[in-house]
């Protein structure tokens, strides 16, 4: 029984790509339509795997407002559903795909939630979402297992923003939120069942973080620690929802226990991680190892449980947008400048000196 390992990519440009995840082999360039849209959403939606190529097995991608179905073995197109989607956001379970679209001719716009699995795609709940005359539909996101869906809002009057989330069943709207001019997309966190707003506050220079409970709007918590912090950029949550990193504009990436934020007190470790803005943050399986991107364009690893590192590290000579692991752990795979994807094993990255950190080779899937 031959066993595989997939990358599966997309880009605006290029489409999808079916690659092997060891060798970087192009195994399919996977058919779509309207390949000359330069400018559009793209969602790579990777479906459980069981890595048996004797198992007839599917991937699903997001493309120019279309959900396509792949046949892994052929690359041909098994589905293709007519989305109208502007804006989507896959739930972290992998099971759910929201899209919002906006409607042109009325004051609506209509939130749709597709049930993903390893052979087929249903369309679950839709309802419609009343759009505001002052502010516009920014981005979408969804709680773990897509219960429930957030929609964020950029005002057009000034730089505040509004928050609204539903139960992704009823359509009912359980959260109305204005967020002040301190707030910003990249502080947005959410969890199974609170929304975590993250942001410092230019007043007093301390680290703001408020639990809000999706399901009735109320707020759980909130406190005020020190966060070394200038702006949020990026986070990423534990998989149990224990624990949150953020990174900063700054290059500044901190560890934070979110009881003990809860309790008003700071982080656990905090590290100087890059010289530019921290773009992206992504935790191994096994969450001992977390991977940062940032417009400095470098990739660093560094030891999840105290901020040791880093612990080896890789120049893209690119701004590095985001990053995520795969392959059981063995293989980076980063978006470049928002149009190449790069793949990097872990074991060829090499140990950093502090003293001496020079250009390493990128190996580009294009």
């Amino acid at each position: 029984m031959e066993l595989k390992e997939y990358l599966f990519t997309g880009s605006a440009a290029l489409g999808f790509h079916l690659w092997d995840a060891f060798t970087g082999q192009l195994y399919h360039q996977l058919n779509i339509e309207d390949k000359n849209t330069s400018y559009t959403p793209v969602w790579v939606i990777p479906l459980p795997l069981q890595g048996n190529t004797n198992v007839d097995q599917k991937v699903c991608g997001v493309f120019n407002e279309r959900l396509y179905m792949f046949d892994l073995k052929t690359g041909n197109t098994l589905s293709s559903l007519r989305l109208a989607c502007k804006l989507g956001c896959l739930s972290r379970d992998r099971k759910v795909f929201v899209s919002f679209a906006p409607q042109s001719v009325t004051s609506y716009g209509k939130v749709t939630c597709w049930q993903l699995s390893s052979d087929k795609v249903e369309k679950g709940s839709t309802f419609e979402v009343p759009t505001l005359e002052f502010a516009e539909v920014s981005a979408v996101n969804c709680s773990k297992d897509g219960g429930s869906v957030a929609l964020f809002h950029a005002s057009k009057w000034d730089n505040s923003m509004l928050v609204q989330a539903y139960d992704a069943l009823t359509g009912k709207c359980t959260l109305d939120l204005k967020l002040g001019d301190a707030r910003r997309l990249e502080g947005q966190i959410m969890a199974s069942k609170h929304l975590l707003s993250v942001h410092v506050a230019p007043e007093t220079g301390l680290l703001t973080v408020e639990s809000l409970q999706l399901d009735s709007g109320k707020g759980l918590w909130s406190s005020h620690v020190p966060g070394l912090l200038n702006r949020v950029t990026a986070h990423v949550l534990s998989r149990n929802e224990s624990h949150v990193v953020l990174g900063s504009d700054r290059g500044q990436i901190a560890r934070f226990e979110v009881n003990a934020l809860k309790a008003g007190k700071g982080h656990k470790w905090l590290v100087t991680a890059h010289s530019d803005a921290v773009t992206c943050l992504a935790l191994n399986s096994s969450e001992t190892t977390l991977v940062s991107g940032s417009q400095d364009g470098w990739l660093r690893l560094w030891a999840y449980s105290d901020g040791a590192g880093p612990l080896s590290a890789l120049n893209c000579m690119a701004d590095v947008f985001s990053v995520s692991l795969a392959v059981r752990d063995t293989v980076i795979v980063a978006m470049l400048d928002r149009a190449v994807c790069a793949r990097f094993a872990l074991f060829a990255l090499k140990v950093v000196d502090p003293e001496q950190e020079s250009a390493s080779a990128v190996d580009t899937l294009t």
